[in-house]
């Protein structure tokens, strides 16, 4: 075994959703959502977030916890 370089990349995803901050909004967001494949959209809503007051829901979408 050998230890990491720093700068060593160890793992790159290309994301789901890539919305630039100038357009920014729930419109947006819910725009690149409903265009991912179903799986994608499942991903998505698997994600742990931490701006959630139950930190045991992934997401809230439409006003609905998704867990």
């Amino acid at each position: 075994m050998q230890p990491i370089k720093r700068g060593t990349r160890i793992i790159s995803e290309p994301p789901l959703l890539a919305i630039p901050a100038r357009e920014y909004s729930a419109a947006q967001i819910e725009s690149q959502f409903l265009s991912l494949s179903v799986a994608d959209q499942n991903a998505f809503l698997s994600l742990y977030s931490a701006h959630e007051e139950n930190h045991g829901l992934a997401v809230n979408y439409n006003g609905l916890p998704v867990s």
